[in-house]
């Protein structure tokens, strides 16, 4: 069957991710600290707690990923007896993710692709437009975590996705960089799935994907 729409992750396959935002914070979480411990516990336990909040306010209980960021400052806070300012804090984080930064193959990419295309991001969809526009990307079609109340890797925002580009599992592509939050979902309901590898990272056991790639252009060149 005919691959007829190709569903992009946004941050980290065509956006950058915050990883030095959050670096930077995690160190300023031991810094205000009374307690002995290394940024890269506090950066566990801020992953940890993002996911948990994730998973635990989907469906009707959602909450935006604004309001879950806000909720593991204030969790990371407790645990470490730090002194992070949240609001402030909050701020930049937004900054973040509204003016974030590309790589070099995605405007290349993204001209004249010959198929559908949707982006399916956790995100709010004032976040992304704004992201959208910083980065001058022209996607028309967006399906955020606020339209289906859940986050990757629940699989209703993948199955949402294939409803609102009105395709089937075995006509749509997915492209994320995630193996966790992208691929294995993706496969689970039965898209096809190409793991962006930018940095050469070693595949590991979680999951297979259909075609691993190197850059967007490689996909663009399989496309032709």
């Amino acid at each position: 069957m005919a691959i007829k729409a190709v569903f992009l992750d946004f941050y980290g396959t065509l956006a950058r991710e915050d990883d030095g935002l959050i670096k930077n914070l995690c160190r300023k979480v031991c810094e205000t600290s009374a307690l002995n411990i290394q940024p890269a516990d506090a950066a566990r336990y801020w992953w940890e707690c993002t996911n948990s909040f994730c998973r635990r306010y989907s469906g009707a209980d959602f909450k935006s990923q604004l309001e879950i960021e806000k909720l593991v400052l204030e969790a990371v806070n407790a645990r470490y007896e730090s002194a992070l300012p949240v609001e402030g804090t909050l701020n930049d984080i937004l900054q973040s993710w509204q003016q974030p930064e590309t790589w070099s193959d995605v405007r290349p990419f993204l001209a004249q692709l010959p198929l559908k295309v949707c982006i399916v991001a956790n995100a709010e969809h004032a976040t992304l437009e704004k992201a959208l526009r910083h980065l001058r990307l022209d996607v028309p079609d967006i399906l955020c975590s606020e339209d289906a109340h859940c986050y990757k890797p629940d699989v209703a925002i993948f199955q949402r996705a294939l409803s609102v580009m009105d395709v089937k599992p075995k006509e749509a592509l997915f492209v994320g960089d995630s193996l966790h939050y992208d691929i294995a979902p993706a496969k689970a309901v039965g898209m096809f799935t190409a793991w962006l590898n930018r940095a050469g990272r070693p595949l590991g056991g979680e999951c297979t994907p259909d075609t691993t790639l190197a850059s967007l252009m490689q996909l663009k060149s399989m496309m032709r």
